[in-house]
């Protein structure tokens, strides 16, 4: 949420909304910073759903140490989650992923597989 100055402010909660919180940490990553992020859904992709923001930027940072290729994503309109944020990799990093992830315990609460028509397919990490 933002303020009347136009600055980004945490909710009752203490906590930033989804979103918000992706923004403020994006506009103050270095610019020059290297990552391995995946531009394009041109190949196979899989998509990870986390129960929130605190979930998703905590695996984004374990995948990209363990030098998976991701990028953070909207959540698809036709899947549902507490969190504006999604994370997509190459299926073929499915087992890197699933080793990074579940070694420091940040399971995916789902993925999914897109099909042709904008649907999805529920698949275990």
């Amino acid at each position: 949420m933002l303020d009347e100055a136009g600055e980004l402010r945490p909710d009752a909660s203490g906590d930033a909304p989804c979103g918000e919180a992706y923004i403020r940490r994006a506009s103050t990553a270095r610019a020059d910073e290297r990552t391995t992020e995946l531009t394009r859904a041109t190949d196979p992709v899989l998509i990870l759903i986390f129960r929130g923001t605190h979930q998703v930027l905590s695996a984004e940072k374990r995948l990209k140490g363990g030098g998976v290729p991701l990028r953070l994503i909207p959540v698809p309109r036709r899947l549902t989650s507490d969190c504006g944020l999604a994370i997509r990799i190459p299926l073929d990093q499915r087992d890197r992923a699933r080793e990074i992830l579940s070694g420091a315990r940040l399971l995916p609460v789902s993925a999914h597989l897109p099909r042709e028509g904008g649907e999805y397919d529920a698949v275990s990490l």
